[in-house]
């Protein structure tokens, strides 16, 4: 799974990856990993951590790495875990997540998220988005 992140946000070793997976372990809410598998095989994960770099956003409970094995795209894998994700964001108090994507923010717009415009991150232009929770 650490690499699967890793891929996403090659700024970070894998090794930097699984300390971060650690310590989501021991977290009883933020930060928290999401997966989804059955016996021994892992089809995704997605995670929810407080992220406060972004100037102009609030420090909130961001989304993200939102993944699923290529073997188990177009079933419905990805909705689940964001759903998941989302109910799980509402019960620990929190009314609303962000994120930012690369390329995804139809996807997103599609499950109801909210684009609120697109900020530079090194060179890298990305869609901020924002759901609002319990509201749907």
């Amino acid at each position: 799974m650490a690499e699967w992140h890793q891929s996403q946000a090659p700024q970070e070793s894998v090794q930097q990856r699984i300390e971060k997976l650690h310590n989501h372990l021991e977290s009883i809410d933020f930060p928290t990993t999401l997966v989804a598998y059955n016996s021994n095989e892992l089809f995704g994960s997605v995670s929810l951590t407080h992220y406060n770099r972004l100037v102009g956003y609030p420090d909130a409970v961001w989304l993200a790495n939102l993944f699923v094995c290529p073997q188990h795209r177009n079933c419905g894998v990805g909705s689940a875990l964001l759903l998941a994700a989302e109910s799980f964001a509402h019960r620990h108090g929190c009314n609303e997540l962000f994120l930012y994507t690369r390329d995804k923010d139809v996807y997103y717009k599609d499950r109801g998220w909210l684009s609120l415009g697109s900020h530079d991150f090194s060179g890298n232009t990305k869609t901020i988005m924002k759901c609002l929770l319990g509201k749907r």
